[in-house]
């Protein structure tokens, strides 16, 4: 599979195209296949120029047939002549796509540190360095904007990668919603392999984007309001604050609260803390152990990005 990356700018739009080859082994590797930018000239007519990008980026699909074009979305600028161009760029790179009914992918750019790095603050440098480790480059790749758009276009192999790990039937019905067909639902607890991919994706998606947004150093209280705001917002079925009795034998000791229950299938508890505790870890399992339930995600906002944990039951 290719994924061709792009980092839209009207002067310069930076471009970078990976392969995937063996996508359902799990000797999967990454390979480089080439990158460089569309430049347009600066004294030249603004419409000139979109239909320059817009020509430019048919060829290369043209020329290299990408599966699926990877974008990074758009976040906030201080100069709005400076958002305002890349929109028309981001637009007319789009409409390229569509043309030629290529699927385009978009990640925030704290999605994209934070999948190449696990660090959502990651310097341009730490970024291009991990760019060369991850491909096998002999140099860090040159110009930034190139250098970006291979960025975004590992960012959704390695989320590739995880989502076509092939699957173990546990229950067809129990997943039927989750947009993933035939035998590759969801996985035995015991295996090594994904559970609830899709609904999980969502989640993750959501920690991101609320992330990007307000950034670390908050009570937890206000990442809960947040996320459950987007939760109605992508219409991802939840109960917050979930009361659950906690008993010794048949006497009941007290009252604990689960932060988020979604859907009826993932256990989602949020922290603001640096690291996980062994005591985060178990207080996770242990709301999976009285719900029933297989999943939980232990997602923490610190002020390097957000870190998660999956945890399953019993293990």
């Amino acid at each position: 599979m290719k994924i061709l990356g792009l980092d839209p700018g009207t002067a310069t739009t930076g471009y970078g195209v990976i392969e995937i080859s063996n996508l359902k082994s799990q000797n999967s590797k990454l390979r480089l296949v080439a990158y460089g930018t569309i430049k347009t000239k600066a004294n030249s007519y603004m419409p000139t120029r979109l239909r320059e990008i817009y020509l430019k980026t048919r060829k290369l699909i043209t020329q290299y047939k990408p599966n699926k074009v990877a974008l990074e979305s758009l976040f906030f600028f201080k100069n709005q002549k400076t958002v305002m161009t890349v929109s028309q760029a981001r637009g007319v790179i789009m409409m390229a796509c569509q043309s030629l009914k290529v699927p385009i992918i978009e990640y925030p750019p704290l999605q994209v540190k934070n999948t190449l790095c696990q660090n959502g603050r990651a310097s341009k440098k730490q970024m291009q360095n991990k760019i060369k480790k991850m491909l096998k480059l002999k140099e860090i790749p040159k110009p930034d904007d190139a250098a970006d758009a291979l960025a975004v276009a590992i960012c959704e192999a390695n989320l590739s990668l995880i989502k076509t790990s092939p699957m173990i039937p546990k229950n067809p019905e129990l997943d039927k919603d989750s947009g993933i067909s035939g035998e590759f639902e969801t996985e035995k607890l015991g295996s090594n392999k994904l559970l609830y991919p899709k609904l999980s994706y969502q989640i993750n998606g959501v920690l991101f984007k609320i992330y990007n947004e307000l950034g670390g150093g908050y009570q937890e209280k206000y990442y809960q309001r947040a996320i459950e705001s987007e939760f109605k917002r992508e219409n991802i079925k939840y109960r917050s604050q979930v009361k659950a009795d906690l008993s010794f034998k048949d006497e009941t000791l007290g009252r604990y609260f689960i932060d988020f229950v979604i859907d009826g299938k993932i256990v989602l508890e949020i922290k603001v803390t640096p690291f996980f505790s062994q005591r985060d870890i178990k207080q996770v399992l242990g709301y999976l152990n009285k719900s029933g339930l297989d999943l939980g995600i232990l997602a923490s906002f610190t002020k390097n990005g957000v870190k998660t944990k999956r945890i399953l039951r019993g293990f």
